[in-house]
């Protein structure tokens, strides 16, 4: 499909790439017969199911390729509804065929291992990485207010950003609903989202009902996040679920303190009243009252949020990132 071959794309020229269609059920097997002839050709060490949706696909693919080993990855939910029961047997069965499985944050190794019983000693953790020199704070102030300019933005406004797939579980509503109380104390106070989805036109309405269309500003995809960043004085991520958030990890590498809530991976990403705040999910009050404290405190917003850039360069970089990945796909290997 077109968002894969953009994709493919952007691979350097030397790395052998194939796009192998949608996942429509007229193209699926046709698609699985191409994967296995990949393999059959290429004679991989690993293969690496990144999702998902992917791992059956994966595990079939690679039966009968004894030298191969398979690699599957959970990288978080994209719905709070449990997953049905021919899901879950199907997950099952791939993750016993797996050689390994990885995660990309604690919380969700110990999900899998209670929901679908994969052994410890199957699992890898890995957080997901940033890269620290795209993502950083705003060389001078200046920079900063040439930004808000362009988004025309109050150049002494108090501005949170948001960014997320508009989706149900990001809890997106939840802001929406939060930030009336905060404009009310604050006028200055300002929200970007940063993000589409099927949600869109809905949470619109909302911010329109709750009077909020010159204090919520809806952005769209962007090709900008870190000047989106740069522009802002903290990030709020209200998600009912994470595994391990880039978003969160981007906004950290900008020097922003993270307002969130706790659940999932975001426990392993933002140390409470150090790099940032964690509150109960799906609590309003909770939610506006820490954005409206972090929003009046310029000092604290700074400590926390230098606090928040540190751990980004020290524990989740890119390098990082690549050299557990290299160590875990040489070990599968052998």
């Amino acid at each position: 499909n077109e968002v894969k071959s953009d994709l493919a794309g952007d691979c350097p020229p030397e790395v052998p790439t194939w796009v192998l269609g949608s996942n429509r059920r007229r193209n699926r097997f046709r698609s699985w017969r191409a994967l296995r002839g990949i393999i059959n050709g290429f004679k991989p060490d690993v293969v690496h199911a990144r999702s998902t949706g992917a791992w059956f696909d994966a595990a079939t693919a690679v039966l009968r390729f004894n030298r191969v080993r398979l690699l599957l990855s959970f990288h978080g939910r994209t719905s709070v509804e449990p997953i049905g029961w021919a899901r879950r047997t199907i997950n099952r069965w791939t993750t016993q065929r797996a050689c390994a499985v990885l995660t990309v944050s604690q919380e969700a190794a110990q999900m899998l291992r209670r929901e679908l019983g994969v052994p410890a000693d199957k699992l890898v953790t890995v957080p997901n990485g940033v890269d620290t020199s795209l993502f950083c704070p705003a060389d001078a102030d200046a920079d900063v207010l040439s930004i808000r300019h362009r988004l025309h933005l109050p150049a002494s406004a108090d501005v949170a950003v948001c960014v997320a797939n508009l989706l149900p579980i990001k809890g997106i509503d939840l802001l929406v609903r939060a930030w009336r109380p905060i404009v009310m104390a604050d006028p200055l106070a300002r929200l970007l989202l940063v993000g589409e989805g099927p949600l869109r036109s809905e949470l619109e309405s909302l911010v329109e009902r709750q009077r909020c269309t010159q204090f919520i500003r809806f952005l769209g995809t962007r090709e900008d996040i870190p000047s989106m960043l740069k522009a802002s004085d903290l990030f709020v991520l209200p998600s009912w679920y994470e595994g391990c958030s880039n978003s969160t990890l981007e906004a950290m590498a900008c020097g922003l303190p993270v307002i969130g809530c706790e659940v999932g991976g975001m426990r392993e990403l933002v140390t409470p009243h150090r790099t940032g705040w964690l509150v109960p999910p799906g609590d309003q009050e909770a939610l506006g009252s820490t954005l409206l404290a972090a929003l009046l405190d310029r000092n604290v917003r700074r400590r926390v949020g230098a606090a928040g850039r540190d751990a980004a360069v020290k524990h989740f970089g890119i390098d990082t990132w690549v050299a557990r990945h290299t160590a875990l796909y040489r070990r599968l290997a052998g």
